[in-house]
């Protein structure tokens, strides 16, 4: 997945019938990316002051990494 890129998205309705749509990620940059990567806004913050090892995702610490923060 990339800023702005297509999501693959099933639509289920009450009568069990479904379909697929692609829709428009609403995700405009790489950090935004990266914060969903990492599970959200709170495990990056907590990446930056706690270890690696207590987050339990390599994913949040490289949030807290990005270039600019």
């Amino acid at each position: 997945m990339r800023p702005c890129g297509g999501v693959p998205v099933r639509v289920l309705r009450r009568d069990g019938t479904s379909f697929d749509v692609l829709a428009t990620a609403a995700v405009e940059t790489t950090f935004e990316w990266a914060l969903l990567r990492a599970g959200g806004v709170i495990p990056s913050i907590l990446a930056r002051f706690l270890p690696p090892a207590a987050t339990g995702t390599a994913a949040a610490a490289d949030v807290a990494r990005e270039p600019g923060q």
